[in-house]
Order: structure tokens, then sequence, then C-alpha cells
């Protein structure tokens, strides 16, 4: 089971579940999903675990996320869809980055393997 996140979701986890708000801060529902698959259906890719495949394919994953956002030839970023305007950002000294991969994963029952 789980939620799948919309562009400017916020999912805030607690004690006593999650919470969904956009970037506002309003909230917003999302349904939760069951996911029909099999965890032996999933390949590791001759890594000894999920967790190992996933930091070795983080450069690849961050040069096909930058793909098509930023020119090689000039190194101009391209950002048109996060409607941000130049001067904001300008006055950025941060840039978060986000992510929950199988370095939890969690059996049936709920059961931390």
């Amino acid at each position: 089971m789980m939620y799948f996140l919309a562009d400017g979701d916020v999912a805030i986890l607690t004690p006593h579940g999650v919470k969904f708000t956009n970037l506002a801060g309003d909230p917003v529902v999302r349904k939760v999903e069951k996911i029909l698959w099999d965890p032996i259906q999933a390949e590791k890719g001759g890594y000894k675990h999920f967790m190992l495949k996933e930091i070795f394919e983080q450069p690849r994953a961050v040069r096909d996320t930058t793909l098509g956002r930023i020119s090689l030839e000039t190194g101009e970023i391209f950002l048109g869809e996060m409607k941000i305007t130049d001067d904001d950002f300008r006055a950025a000294t941060q840039v978060n980055i986000a992510a929950c991969g199988t370095s939890l994963a969690l059996r049936a029952g709920g059961q931390s393997t």
C-alpha cells in the first residue's frame, strides 16, 4: 500500500499517521493505493542489497532528472514549470532535496526487514 503524491504535495508523517497538504499548507486528500507486484520480480541488478543499487544509481538518476533542464553547451538552467521569478531564484540560499528509497523496507504486517 502506498500514497502517490502530486507535484506540490507535502506529506507530514506523525506517530498517528500521515496527512497531506499543498505547499501553501492547505489540506489535500490522497487515497492509499494497493500495489500488486511480487518482490521476487524486483531486480537488484547484481547488487547485494537494494540500498547499494540505489546508491550506485544516484549519478544516473541525477543525470536523468536534469536531462532537458540544463544546456551542456551554455550551462543555462531551464526551470519554467517552477513558476519562480528571476529575483526569487537569485535570492535562494540553499536547495533541499528530499527522497525516500528502499532504505526502510516494510514486510506485510508493518515489520521492518
